[in-house]
């Protein structure tokens, strides 16, 4: 990923928009996303940034797959 590193499927990694990223400056932080419009709402989980998701809007970011799972089923996003 941009951050120098490769993610398996299990880790709990995210990718931020450019403006959130910096210039690498995001890597390794830890982040708590909170779950606010998907079915199973108030559920959380702590996340590594990990990567940049150019075509991220905003207030948008792109979770993978098992970060994705702590919060809803995969079907929904």
């Amino acid at each position: 990923g941009s951050c120098g590193w490769q993610n398996t499927e299990v880790d709990l990694v995210v990718a931020l928009k450019p403006a959130n990223f910096g210039n690498k400056a995001a890597c390794r932080r830890n982040i708590r996303v909170n779950c606010e419009e998907i079915i199973d709402q108030g559920k959380s989980v702590n996340v590594e940034v990990a990567n940049l998701c150019p075509g991220c809007g905003p207030g948008r970011m792109d979770l993978f797959p098992a970060a994705f799972q702590q919060l809803a089923d995969l079907s929904v996003g």
